[in-house]
């Protein structure tokens, strides 16, 4: 799996891949949002940020994929 790339045009917005998987994180003051093609990448994701910082509340975003919740 390749290191998350920095988003030449905006400096809040990365990109991992691995294979035809792809995760992207962007940051908006203090708020996270993470868009995945594949599960796995989320749950490690998660993992990461909360091994790193101290906030362990991931909320849930209204809209997945198109659909409301």
């Amino acid at each position: 799996m390749q290191q998350p790339e920095e988003n030449v045009l905006d400096e809040c917005i990365y990109m991992k891949m691995s294979g035809s998987h792809f995760i992207i994180l962007i940051l908006y003051v203090d708020d996270i949002l993470l868009a995945c093609t594949n599960m796995s990448m989320l749950h490690d994701c998660k993992a990461f940020l909360a091994k790193r910082f101290d906030n362990d509340r991931f909320g849930r975003s209204l809209i997945h994929f198109g659909n409301r919740n």
